[in-house]
């Protein structure tokens, strides 16, 4: 009977502390929670939206970007094909009548009033700031007899060092347009199937009429980025596609000092000593 109280009372004692142990874990997992939250919270995520928009001629076409957590900076809008931007914030810049800018606090909206052919192409919405946030947004014309255009493709590829990547640019009805591939340094690699730049792990793969994509073997650190992929139309068609590391970035590495080794140098004036 004594036997049986002691294990009952050890049963009881295990418990409670089982329970505060897990109690302990569970605050500690909620506390991580919720910082892990706040840091979320903290960071500026464009919230993506479709990325290809098609439109006919002489219609409104309505681009939208939305941030959360902006904060004071401003979301900036331009054509990648042209030098200069369309709008910073709630201003204008680009004198061209037919661009409207509606921003609100998270939100920016830009409007391409009674679009023509030459207004197909791609368009940024970036965040101003030292760190570079943006999305591509592509708008597609439709209606146009035997027009050159983008399909649509990927835009973000993965790939681990030392694996071989496809960038993916497909080219409706190129016709004797030419397409060009060049890096976020504007170095041009590849125009037609000819390459330009001497590295020989770039070529361009052109399986079917409509494939001119960009093949990249053995990859090194310095190949992740921004690529554009531009054809010579009218207008100027363009297609950016990221190349990014799959594995988490690589920790710079480590000097570690052995002080058990002791390098002692003997030497008489005027002579140069030796290591020992």
């Amino acid at each position: 009977m004594e036997s049986m109280k002691k294990r009952e009372t050890l049963h009881r004692t295990y418990l409670q502390r089982t329970g505060l142990c897990l109690a302990h874990h569970l605050f500690i997992l909620a506390v991580c929670l919720l910082l892990h939250t706040e840091a979320v919270r903290s960071q500026t995520p464009l919230q993506e939206k479709d990325i290809e928009i098609t439109h006919k001629i002489d219609t409104d076409a309505v681009l939208t970007c939305v941030v959360k957590d902006l904060g004071t900076r401003r979301i900036m809008w331009n054509k990648l094909s042209d030098p200069y931007p369309i709008s910073v914030g709630k201003t204008r810049f680009n004198p061209r009548k037919n661009y409207k800018i509606d921003a609100t606090d998270n939100r920016s909206v830009l409007t391409i009033k009674n679009i023509k052919l030459e207004d197909a192409g791609e368009y940024q919405c970036r965040v101003t700031g030292q760190v570079y946030q943006a999305e591509i947004l592509t708008l597609n014309i439709q209606g146009v007899t035997d027009n050159t255009y983008l399909l649509k493709s990927e835009t973000e590829i993965l790939a681990v060092i030392g694996s071989t990547a496809v960038l993916p640019c497909q080219v409706q009805n190129i016709q004797n347009n030419l397409v060009l591939w060049k890096n976020s340094k504007n170095d041009v690699l590849t125009l037609g199937r000819k390459k330009y730049n001497g590295d020989n792990r770039l070529a361009i793969q052109h399986i079917t009429s409509t494939e001119w994509s960009l093949r990249i073997k053995n990859i090194r650190e310095s190949d992740f980025g921004l690529y554009t992929c531009m054809i010579n139309s009218q207008p100027i068609l363009t297609r950016t596609v990221q190349l990014k590391n799959s594995l988490p970035a690589q920790l710079a590495p480590l000097l570690i000092h052995d002080n058990s080794f002791r390098k002692r140098v003997d030497a008489v004036s005027g002579e140069i000593g030796r290591a020992s």
